[in-house]
């Protein structure tokens, strides 16, 4: 009988001393389910696999900056209400994890090798044609403070598109649309490492 991820994973929980191990870590650190050891727990955004798709990323860094202050930094409070979500999404979210398309994901290795890091949890929405757009939030190795976005969605095995936006404290400092393909690394991120230091030259 083939068992579904909560009924793998029942014995396994986000607690307090792991919230705590992510805060200390930093930006780019991440809390995932590990689909071939059935196991949850902290994990170096830039240790991730190339093409990953045997670790489910359940919450980062920037989930629990976001947390802290909705649960008044409650950690107990909030590793409850992680396990409980956990158990409830992660079929779904394993699915979705296993489904995202080669281009997306490469755009994911590409952004770690320039120098960003996963550092959130990712979003899945539907386009009004049914196809999934998949949100990634990165923090900026060399500057936490600049963090970026990127929305993408494979229309085929071939062809992609993305919108990647730089932030600066939370707020958006630009915004640059690339188009996913087969061949080469999107020209917006091997330039994002340089328009985030331009940024922060001209606002210290």
């Amino acid at each position: 009988m083939i068992r579904t991820m909560r009924e793998r994973f029942a014995d396994q929980e986000v607690t307090a001393t792991m919230l705590t191990g992510l805060r200390q870590a930093g930006p780019g650190t991440l809390i995932t389910a590990g689909l071939n050891q059935n196991t949850i727990g902290l994990m170096r955004a830039r240790t991730l696999p190339l093409g990953n798709r045997a670790n489910v990323i359940l919450y980062g860094h920037g989930d629990l900056a976001h947390d802290l202050d909705y649960y008044d930094g409650d950690l107990a409070e909030i590793a409850w209400a992680l396990t409980e979500q956990t158990w409830d999404c992660l079929d779904n979210w394993a699915h979705r994890t296993m489904r995202i398309g080669a281009l997306v994901r490469a755009l994911r290795d590409d952004m770690r090798v320039n120098g960003m890091g996963l550092d959130r949890r990712p979003k899945y929405e539907r386009t009004d044609t049914g196809l999934t757009t998949v949100t990634d939030t990165y923090t900026f190795r060399d500057q936490p403070r600049i963090s970026f976005t990127t929305c993408a969605v494979q229309y085929t095995s071939a062809r992609g598109r993305a919108l990647l936006t730089m932030f600066d404290h939370g707020h958006p400092v630009g915004a640059w649309p690339m188009a996913l393909t087969r061949t080469g690394v999107p020209a917006p991120v091997t330039e994002a490492p340089v328009r985030a230091r331009t940024h922060l030259d001209l606002r210290p």
